[in-house]
């Protein structure tokens, strides 16, 4: 339940922040929207650290509260092109992104591009393969790399490496965001997806050759696993240095 609420929302944000907001600041709000994750986790740590834990509860209903506002929210202009409402189209997207000569160049240019397309895929199709999509991303690698940045952190670490993950995450994402438009471009939508499809595939078996296993695990016998394992790199290598002297 809990990695369909989280793949359901993130696909949420993804596409009300490329629907919903201008060119001109789309990238600086999908970097935003990057980095509200992290910014959760430290306010929970900070929270968590100078008051009691259960307070958490009391910023995560309040932001609950606040999310009941997506029911005001006009309805997508690209959806609603999509589905004929050219009227209501124009209304919402004026109402988001106002009247300047950009704004209704891009509201002409969908409009026109909705008319004049054919749609002939099967949409349940789509649907379908979109559904499993994201089931597959939120049972996968969203709950992994929570998972990992909780268990594997060894505790005396944890207060350092925490934020440089974060930081690291962020630099890797602004990158992504800016490398993606170029392989778009040069390899299409079919090499895109090639690309995510091989990366993906070679660090899913990476995580599962080197990355050890922590069900039913306490953190202290994961920390202790990472431990053995440095001394037992060092044994070796004491070993080979004594038969090189030898």
């Amino acid at each position: 339940m809990q990695g369909m609420l989280i793949g359901s929302n993130m696909t949420l944000l993804i596409v009300v922040v490329t629907e919903y907001t201008s060119p001109r600041y789309r990238g600086i709000f999908m970097t935003v929207k990057s980095t509200i994750f992290f910014w959760g986790v430290w306010i929970a740590n900070a929270t968590g650290t100078f008051s009691r834990w259960k307070n958490i509860a009391i910023i995560a209903f309040i932001c609950a509260i606040l999310s009941l506002t997506a029911f005001f929210w006009p309805e997508s202009p690209s959806w609603l092109a999509l589905n004929g409402r050219f009227e209501e189209c124009a209304e919402a997207h004026h109402w988001l992104k106002g009247y300047d000569k950009d704004s209704e160049k891009e509201l002409e240019n969908l409009i026109q591009s909705q008319k004049l397309s054919i749609v002939t895929e099967n949409k349940i199709v789509s649907l379908l393969l979109l559904t499993l999509f994201s089931m597959t991303i939120s049972c996968g690698p969203m709950i992994l790399a929570c998972s990992v940045y909780g268990e594997l952190t060894p505790l005396r670490y944890r207060g350092s490496s925490l934020p440089t993950l974060a930081i690291f995450s962020e630099i890797l994402m602004a990158s992504v965001l800016k490398v993606s438009p170029y392989i778009f471009k040069y390899f299409e939508l079919h090499g895109a997806f090639l690309f995510y499809g091989v990366t993906a595939s070679v660090f899913a078996f990476l995580l599962y050759k080197y990355l050890p296993e922590s069900k039913d695990k306490t953190l202290q016998e994961i920390e202790c696993y990472f431990i053995e394992s440095k001394k037992s790199e060092d044994v070796s290598e004491e070993l080979m240095e004594e038969r090189e002297k030898r």
